[in-house]
């Protein structure tokens, strides 16, 4: 699966929050619960880092342009005591009406948790849960192109990634350490349903 430019409106923008996006997944990407990803990439060539994982073999972050050969620095998700003391990122369509549920769900959510960060790149925003520059991350109308690469980044980095009442889908995909991704799968579930 492969995304070109997750994040086109910051390209777009000159906005330093793009990336290429590689992921690999076994089963139909196109049928929620039907795949799974196994390996992925992700690049941001503006500070030139790339995140990687492959199924049992952890999650690493890379800069090419300055690294000695070796395999980057080891990712692992942090988990915050509370969900009241972590920092979630989301993200929103491009479509009026589902960006009315989106902000009645976000605003829910930001009374709940530290604080809210929007960067506009789903596969960046999996990849700062991976190496704990984000807490929780959560989403609605993720492709499998937005996701496979930063889910299995996520996993192998420690942390978990689901869907609201199933696997990952267009519906929901929520990520995070354990303990947080639990909380935050509660709050959705009660906001949501």
């Amino acid at each position: 699966m492969l995304d070109p430019i997750d994040g086109t409106v910051n390209y777009l923008y000159d906005v330093p929050a793009y990336a290429v996006s590689i992921g690999v997944v076994t089963g139909d990407p196109l049928t929620p619960g039907e795949w799974e990803a196994v390996a992925g990439a992700v690049y941001n060539p503006i500070i030139d880092e790339v995140f990687h994982a492959h199924r049992g073999g952890g999650a690493r972050l890379s800069r090419p342009a300055t690294a000695q050969i070796d395999d980057g620095f080891v990712l692992q998700v942090q988990e915050p005591d509370t969900l009241t003391k972590a920092l979630v990122g989301t993200g929103f369509s491009y479509s009026v009406e589902d960006r009315r549920s989106q902000a009645v769900i976000a605003s829910e959510v930001l009374v709940n948790v530290r604080d809210l960060r929007r960067m506009g790149a789903a596969s960046l925003d999996l990849c700062a849960v991976a190496a704990g520059r984000l807490d929780a991350y959560y989403e609605r109308g993720l492709h499998p192109w937005d996701m496979a690469a930063g889910c299995v980044i996520v996993s192998e980095a420690g942390g978990v990634v689901s869907g609201l009442l199933k696997p990952v889908s267009r519906e929901m995909t929520i990520a995070g350490a354990p303990g947080v991704h639990a909380a935050l799968h509660r709050l959705l579930v009660r906001i949501i349903r």
